[in-house]
């Protein structure tokens, strides 16, 4: 992150109860600095599982947690 104009938020949240047919993951963007959320149906969501297959081994997150 940095200064300057909004680009889009993105963030994933863990359940895998809730969100078992998409591996546990559920899936937020928001593309407009108005955060009115991107994607309203099952398209959706298959988008966003689709580009993160290739980390299927690192539970599907491109990048590491923070140590304490």
């Amino acid at each position: 992150m940095r200064p300057g104009a909004f680009k889009q938020v993105e963030y994933m949240l863990k359940d895998d109860h809730k969100y078992a047919a998409t591996s546990g993951w559920g899936w937020a963007r928001f593309k407009t600095a108005k955060l009115v959320p991107y994607g309203k149906d099952a398209l959706f969501t298959t988008e966003c599982i689709r580009c993160h297959q290739p980390q299927q081994h690192n539970d599907f997150v491109f990048t590491q947690p923070l140590r304490p």
